[in-house]
């Protein structure tokens, strides 16, 4: 009696054991978007070219330069007064127009892309965990119905589609943003919010040395 229900249990488990190494391999090329938020005790300009120097050599380009939220002092100009073709440059006083001075009071953002490069070692791997799940398929597929054997031995043949299926799927633009505020109350070094990929993160903490606890969500 119990030899009935031996077959029908254990294709019922192959099928689900594939059912699940199919998401495994969906879940491959999803996108892992995080936040990760800590201090730097440097200057502005310094920090900026330290991540624009760190993501250009991880073939990121800079797409958005560092971009100054105005103040609403800027913001209330009349575009006639701030035209600076109206403004004349001999009263101009280098001192109050130091720009270093005004960004610092300001937030920034950089923004990066790069086109993320799939991992051969991973499509290899996707591609034989594929070929295990559909050999036990195939294996079962055979007890139960021997009168074609060469037909489900076949089966296997599909798994290099998986590799292919992840190979096409995770090679695609990725977009890094990075946030810059200053210190409350007038404090040194600035706040830094990065938002990007989870191996983006990953490198950037090791590359700058960040504490894991400290701000990523």
């Amino acid at each position: 009696m119990a030899g009935n229900f031996t077959l029908p249990s254990t294709f019922l488990l192959t099928v689900l054991l594939t059912v699940g190494l199919a998401f495994f391999i969906r879940a491959s090329i999803k996108e892992r978007i995080e936040t990760l938020e800590f201090k730097l005790d440097q200057d502005l300009a310094t920090i900026a070219t330290q991540f624009t120097t760190h993501f250009q050599q991880r073939a990121y380009r800079l797409v958005e330069p560092d971009t100054v939220i105005p103040s609403p002092e800027v913001a209330d100009l009349d575009p006639v007064e701030a035209d600076p073709v109206e403004a004349d440059p001999v009263e101009a006083d280098p001192v109050e127009a130091d720009p270093v001075e005004a960004d610092l009071a300001e937030s920034h953002r950089l923004i990066f892309e790069g086109v993320v490069a799939p991992s051969l070692f991973m499509a290899i791997f996707l591609s034989s965990l594929a070929a295990v799940g559909f050999l036990c398929i195939a294996l079962v597929l055979v007890i139960s119905a021997p009168q074609w054997p060469w037909l489900w031995f076949s089966i296997p043949l599909l798994s290099p589609l998986a590799g292919v299926f992840y190979w096409k799927g995770a090679q695609r633009l990725e977009r890094v943003a990075l946030a810059f505020a200053p210190g409350p109350g007038g404090s040194s070094g600035h706040w830094v919010t990065v938002t990007g990929h989870r191996d983006e993160l990953t490198a950037l903490r090791q590359a700058f040395r960040i504490p894991r606890p400290q701000g990523s969500h």
